[in-house]
């Protein structure tokens, strides 16, 4: 997946073409922007030049600002995120509360978007109530993602179980997409077990394999993260937690589960500031 970053509208046309003349580079003219089924082409042949030049300046104005507030949320996040690769983040909780509100409410949009599996950025009513909640009860959900103050230091995000809770899917050999937010793939040793679904650990989940886990030295996957993780069940029975690093003998390596939401936490700005791997080969 990628973003795609457009720094050069405030940029005349002509400029643009002069320079890559001058370098002997080839450039695409978009044959949209002269077809006058969109509406765009035609309100612009309908303005002045003088207007079309108005109206292209406070666009870019427009853009400039945007791009401004990206890289003000992307330099919040870095230094206030640890992303994991289990499908959870902790956020300084201290260093958000500091930032204002305007910039606190981005960021918890951006978390909503990455870690409830969600498509758009929730409104700006939505992320105010949410503010209010962490602050007053410090807690709250929003766009399928759940918050959690766990200290006076620490802000976990991560997948809210219930509601919105993923339906199991048929496990077949190859790649799929599960809850819009991990990458799995299967080998073919998964057909030769009965009726392999794919679905969240759940609380029962996490339940059949605590003995294992903690014999093995415990996981450092918090309670609250731990029912959202992919699971393996055939036969109704538990049979891979890939990121708990549970398996049967003769089936590790049979499913990899990687955290790769189809949407950024945030533009070029941004660099994970942890993120440990959890690929089980």
């Amino acid at each position: 997946w990628g973003r795609l970053l457009r720094p050069l509208l405030d940029v005349p046309r002509r400029r643009l073409r002069a320079t890559l003349e001058a370098a002997g580079l080839p450039w695409i003219d978009d044959p949209s922007n002269l077809d006058q089924r969109f509406a765009r082409v035609r309100l612009r042949a309908a303005l002045t030049a003088e207007r079309s030049s108005a109206l292209l300046a406070e666009s870019a104005g427009h853009a400039s600002d945007r791009r401004r507030r990206e890289v003000e949320t992307a330099r919040l996040l870095a230094t206030a995120c640890q992303v994991d690769a289990a499908g959870f983040a902790r956020l300084d909780a201290n260093r958000l509360a500091a930032a204002g509100a305007e910039w606190r409410r981005r960021v918890l949009g951006r978390l909503s978007l990455v870690y409830g599996g969600a498509t758009h950025v929730p409104g700006a009513a939505a992320l105010r109530r949410l503010d209010d909640r962490l602050t007053a009860v410090g807690g709250g959900t929003l766009g399928g993602a759940r918050f959690a103050i766990l200290d006076t230091r620490t802000l976990l995000v991560c997948r809210e179980v219930g509601r919105g809770r993923p339906e199991p899917v048929a496990a077949c050999p190859g790649r799929l997409v599960w809850d819009n937010r991990f990458e799995v793939r299967f080998d073919g040793r998964v057909e030769t077990l009965p009726e392999a679904r794919l679905g969240p650990l759940g609380e029962d989940g996490w339940r059949a394999v605590a003995a294992v886990v903690a014999e093995r030295g415990g996981t450092r996957i918090p309670v609250a993260a731990r029912a959202a993780l992919p699971c393996l069940r055939a036969g109704g029975r538990v049979v891979a937690v890939p990121h708990l690093d549970v398996f049967p003998d003769a089936m590790r390596g049979m499913v990899d589960a990687r955290f790769r939401p189809p949407l950024p936490l945030a533009g070029w700005g941004f660099s994970l500031a942890s993120c440990r791997s959890h690929t089980i080969s």
